[in-house]
């Protein structure tokens, strides 16, 4: 699969990584990025799939890279960045023969680096994930899906704290901090029951 556009990029206000200080008010300016071609950045993508279905080994796997829109490691201006990204999977098929049709276990990996096209800035995003699983098919309609994943990943906001850079008190200096797209690690138990009709 392959594509080629254009996408238009949203901004909003955050602190550049050398801070600018208002000499009247003492706190850190905040700016919207620089943005070029109004907004609108090449958008290209070229990914690949393969799966072997289960006999009763099986994999899936897909693989993305490519070129769009990313916030500069300064955080100051929208500008052309790659992308790359995709996940493998292995999975095992046991077909039951009582209280089930089948059980899946399996294991999956992704990965993801480069720009969020669609949210307000776009920030580059790393993301790493493991997830360990089962899908239990009780029968044709009813299957049970358990999995546990493992994430690593930038958060998707530039949040400030206080909630706004701007001082209402007169003679009372707030600091102005803002964290945007920090990493974080967590784990996730996910437990989905689905019917079919």
């Amino acid at each position: 699969d392959a594509y080629t556009g254009q996408v238009n990029v949203s901004t909003q206000p955050i602190i550049p990584v050398t801070p600018i200080t208002s000499t009247s008010t003492g706190q850190r300016l905040t700016f919207n990025p620089l943005l070029h071609n109004d907004g609108n950045y090449l958008d290209q993508r070229i990914a690949w799939h393969f799966i072997l279905y289960p006999q009763p080994f099986g994999l899936q796997a897909e693989y993305t890279i490519g070129r769009g829109p990313e916030l500069n490691t300064d955080r100051n201006e929208i500008v052309p960045g790659n992308i790359r990204g995709g996940y493998v999977q292995l999975f095992y098929h046991y077909k039951c023969d009582t209280f089930c049709l089948s059980i899946f276990p399996y294991v999956r990996y992704q990965e993801y680096f480069g720009g969020k096209k669609f949210e307000a800035n776009s920030p580059r995003n790393s993301v790493r994930e493991l997830e360990l699983g089962i899908e239990y098919q009780i029968s044709k309609a009813l299957e049970l899906t358990v999995a546990g994943t493992f994430t690593s990943r930038n958060t998707s906001d530039g949040q400030f704290s206080p909630g706004s850079c701007t001082n209402t008190l007169p003679g009372i200096n707030i600091p102005c901090v803002q964290t945007p797209y920090e990493r974080q690690t967590g784990n996730l138990l996910r437990f989905q029951l689905q019917w079919n009709f």
